[in-house]
């Protein structure tokens, strides 16, 4: 995470016109995955320290939370939006299980949060339903965009960036230049079936500042196998 004081407004940060198109080219770029992530910050940051010229009623002086949700498959996300007669769908939840409610807005839709932005890939703006591996899917970033939000009195900006065979020491910390940026790593769940796999075990093994002095202090790891028991799906391998 990172905070970044300046005069901002989501045109200036996330909906950005003409240079987007560059944005988006790299992002297809298929030859380049471990320059995205540095890039996407980069930019983002640049046209925060440039929107001081934005009208006042544009702009607004609050220092802005910003989390990097960085991961491979888990973090794309497959949750099914629709339908609600669908069980196991976020609208059969929102629309029969008390707990999900506060995803709605009430009035049969989903409710839209315009004090955390997200960005990811070339889609971007207040975060909703839709920000999945497509537009009828949710990942992650759903969840915890609400609960950040509910937490801070400041702005929240979510970058997502999902890409396979990416390590977190080189090149999710390696390219942004930031080796002590502090993670929270959440282990991917595999079979409940079975002991911890060695992906599991690997992943737990970056919390020993003995095996990985890199990350003595600035990096978190979070035990996911006992959030996800006693359901009937697991994430398995890929």
């Amino acid at each position: 995470m990172r905070e970044i004081t300046s005069r901002l407004s989501f045109d200036a940060v996330v909906n950005i016109r003409a240079a987007s198109y560059r944005m988006t080219t790299i992002l297809s770029t298929p030859t380049q995955p471990g320059r995205m992530l540095g890039f996407i910050v980069a930019y983002l940051a640049a046209h925060l320290l440039s929107a001081g010229s934005l009208p006042a009623e544009q702009a607004s002086d609050s220092p802005v939370k910003i989390f990097i949700l960085a991961g491979q498959s888990n973090m794309v996300g497959r949750g099914v939006v629709d339908d609600a007669s669908v069980p196991g769908t976020m609208a059969h939840l929102v629309a029969n299980d008390p707990d999900y409610a506060f995803l709605g807005d009430g009035d049969g839709g989903y409710k839209v949060l315009d004090d955390v932005w997200i960005r990811y890939g070339a889609a971007s703006g207040p975060l909703t339903a839709g920000y999945g591996s497509s537009s009828s899917t949710i990942g992650p970033e759903l969840g915890f965009g609400h609960k950040v939000g509910a937490l801070y009195d400041e702005q929240v900006l979510l970058i997502k960036y999902a890409v396979g065979g990416r390590s977190l020491g080189n090149d999710f910390r390696g390219d942004l230049g930031v080796p002590d940026l502090p993670f929270v790593i959440a282990t991917s769940a595999m079979d409940p079936h079975f002991d911890y796999t060695q992906v599991e075990r690997a992943q737990l093994a970056m919390a020993d500042p003995a095996r990985h002095p890199a990350f003595d202090g600035n990096v978190k790891v979070v035990d996911a196998r006992q959030e996800y028991n006693g359901l009937t799906f697991w994430q398995l391998f890929s």
